[in-house]
């Protein structure tokens, strides 16, 4: 069937009347518009989608300093040992973009391990010469981002594009790890094809007469569909703006010095300056001109014709480059002093002397990055308010230490909106909340929080969690590594699932991976839509462990037991549809309605869910919403055939055991 299909999509696309529909139009002024463009964009991107797979190797080179050399990289599944100084052997990892086509993108998964008590730096920078070959200049398509919001020469960027003229940094804690991609806990590294080529920054040479275009930067973009040319060249991008226009609104905040307002012709080909030198040499924009245009979109279409044997490999070169962090650091004693070095520009650590106590709320507005480094002395905060509150686009680190509370704290430790929080190796006590994420607040921001290798007991709960819903494209981040969180209250991990009129608090990432979480009621609550829980290699206990309300749970060899004690027979209720909250079965798993949205729970591997005053899992009232948990192994002290997979089955021992495992095959 589909060998038959694209044959129909070849014949098709070569029909003569198909072509004469995809040639442009031209009016009698001169002025040639793309009158069939929407239905060339609807063509090629339908066509494309089925047709084409784009085989991205990255080729990633490593750069260690001898002080870093345990350090471990990984990406696509495989991992490297880096055990020698100044590794310059490549490794080939392929990644495969399957059924990648123009305005598709995604992310680039990357892991970086610091094994080392020391803080490092990772900066990536990526080489896209190698993308060209005889078939396609891929370097004009396929760009490379990190998704994240940043401030570079006083402009704002949403996104920053990493190439061999810019790079992008990230900081690992000691013993921390750095995760892009999927549960990432770093801003995301991501690959895009735009869907057409009209433009691109570029690095290379323009000069009177001759032009060099040595390295695609950035694309360019606009409406193709609105646009207006004449005598072949661009006249504006949406019908109005004219494109020295659109190249002032563009250069304003693009994150490169100034604002460009002229231009250099050369053979009839106008280039615009953003960042050169006397000699021409440097970062140009170039908008093509309409049949250059159409060029691209017969190569792209060349592309989506290429059969399965015919498939080149694009090749590019991912740089990672880890090294000692460099850092300017100011002891402090108390705090007065700790206050005062979290406002100062010039120190990015800070290390505590002694033992201190926080009387006010502190709060960290600064946009560069503040390490608190407790030296394994012990904070005291005796205030019933958030001890640290964190404004948009603020990044704060503390480690190695002890944090005590009160019996009366009522705020949370950490306060972040917009921000980004990591914290390792702590102790955190007799707190009402430890972290707070209030992106429900920021219009622009989403959280990245990191907790690893830390302990927190807390009476209500350990990590609060509220998205801001559709306002930003990325969800807040959380992640938390080989901890134990336990409310003795309420919850270890909560979302919130309220849709408010600006956008809402679901939009949220919570990955788990070798830990502990303990509540009083649930270990973790997720009621969120559009968001997701991944739970690796960890422990939940709870009267009702895990509570899914919204979004999609992935429980990987996880550890999930209900409260069997006497004393919790008391709480038990009967399952039942809450607007607000849920019942406390005492299931192992529970999905329950009250929002109107889909929820849906994977468990796989050696997980294994015991319960004893109601199901291991428990689905209220699913055909009502559609709620759904699809199992392909583990071991519960229930019968789960309702929730097995396709080609899985769940066996008795015949002791009140039952295991999932694959059907036998005949």
């Amino acid at each position: 069937m589909q060998k038959t299909l694209m044959a129909l999509l070849r014949r098709w696309l070569n029909h003569p009347t198909l072509l004469r529909l995809l040639k442009p139009t031209a009016k009698t002024d001169g002025t040639t518009v793309s009158t069939n463009a929407t239905l060339k964009k609807a063509l090629l991107g339908k066509l494309l989608l089925s047709a084409v797979a784009l085989l991205l190797a990255v080729v990633m080179v490593v750069a260690m300093t001898a002080a870093w050399y345990t350090n471990v990289v990984q990406s696509g599944g495989l991992v490297f040992n880096v055990t020698e100084w100044d590794m310059q052997d490549n490794v080939t990892l392929k990644d495969v973009l399957a059924n990648a086509a123009p305005g598709e993108s995604g992310p680039l998964p990357l892991e970086v391990h610091n094994e080392n008590e020391g803080i490092i730096d990772v900066r990536l920078s990526i080489s896209k010469v190698p993308l060209y070959n005889d078939v396609a200049d891929m370097r004009k398509r396929l760009y490379f981002y990190i998704e994240d919001s940043v401030s570079r020469h006083n402009e704002t960027v949403d996104r920053v594009y990493i190439n061999s003229a810019e790079s992008y940094n990230y900081t690992v804690s000691a013993k921390q790890t750095l995760l892009l991609g999927k549960g990432g806990n770093g801003a995301p590294l991501k690959w895009e094809w735009v869907y057409d080529v009209l433009g691109y920054y570029f690095y290379g040479s323009v000069t009177a007469d001759a032009v060099a275009e040595e390295e695609f930067l950035r694309p360019v973009e606009y409406d193709l569909d609105a646009a207006t040319f004449e005598n072949g060249n661009l006249k504006t991008v949406d019908g109005t703006t004219t494109v020295a226009t659109f190249i002032q609104e563009l250069t304003a905040n693009d994150g490169f010095p100034g604002v460009v307002t002229t231009s250099r012709t050369v053979n009839g080909r106008r280039y615009y300056p953003v960042s050169v030198d006397e000699t021409g040499n440097g970062i140009w924009i170039y908008c093509l001109n309409f049949d250059e245009i159409e060029h691209e979109i017969q190569v792209d279409t060349l592309l989506a014709r290429t059969t399965e044997q015919e498939k080149r490999q694009f090749k590019t070169t991912l740089n990672v480059v880890t090294e000692q962090k460099k850092l300017t650091v100011a002891t402090v004693q108390n705090e007065q002093e700790l206050k005062a070095a979290l406002s100062d520009e010039t120190h990015n650590m800070i290390v505590l002397s002694e033992d201190l106590t926080i009387s006010q709320t502190v709060t960290v507005k600064s946009a560069k990055e503040k390490i608190v480094d407790l030296a394994d002395h012990t904070m005291s905060v005796p205030l019933d308010d958030h001890v640290f509150v964190l404004t948009d686009g603020a990044s704060l680190t503390l480690m190695n230490g002890t944090v005590k509370g009160t019996a009366a704290h009522v705020g949370g430790f950490i306060h972040t909106t917009g921000s980004d929080v990591a914290l390792s190796g702590l102790t955190v006590t007799d707190m009402a909340d430890v972290v707070w994420l209030a992106d429900q607040t920021s219009q622009t921001n989403d959280s990245r929080v990191t907790i690893t290798d830390c302990y927190f007991r807390c009476a209500d709960s350990g990590v609060y969690v509220k998205g801001n819903g559709a306002l930003t494209e990325t969800p807040s981040y959380v992640v938390v590594e080989n901890s134990t969180i336990i409310s003795d209250g309420t919850y270890g991990i909560i979302g919130n699932g309220s849709v408010l009129p600006a956008g809402g608090n679901y939009g949220t990432d919570i990955t788990v991976r070798g830990s502990t979480i303990k509540g009083m009621y649930a270990a973790i609550y997720h009621p969120q839509r559009e968001s997701r829980l991944t739970v690796e290699n960890s422990t939940l206990e709870g009267i009702t462990p895990l509570v899914m309300k919204g979004g999609d749970a992935v429980l990987t060899d996880v550890i999930v037991k209900a409260f069997d004690d006497d004393a919790t027979q008391d709480k038990i209720t009967p399952p039942a549809e809450n607007k607000s909250g849920f019942s406390d079965t005492g299931a192992g798993v529970y999905l329950e309605g009250g929002y109107e949205q889909l929820c849906s729970v994977q468990i796989h591997g050696n997980t294994q869910i015991t319960a004893r005053y109601a199901e291991a899992l428990l689905v209220y009232d699913p055909q009502k919403v559609g709620h759904t948990i699809a199992v392909t192994g583990g071991n519960f002290s229930h019968d789960v055939s309702a929730f097995v997979a396709d080609g899985y089955t769940c066996v008795s021992d015949g002791n009140g055991r039952y295991t999932v495992q694959k059907e036998p095959t005949s």
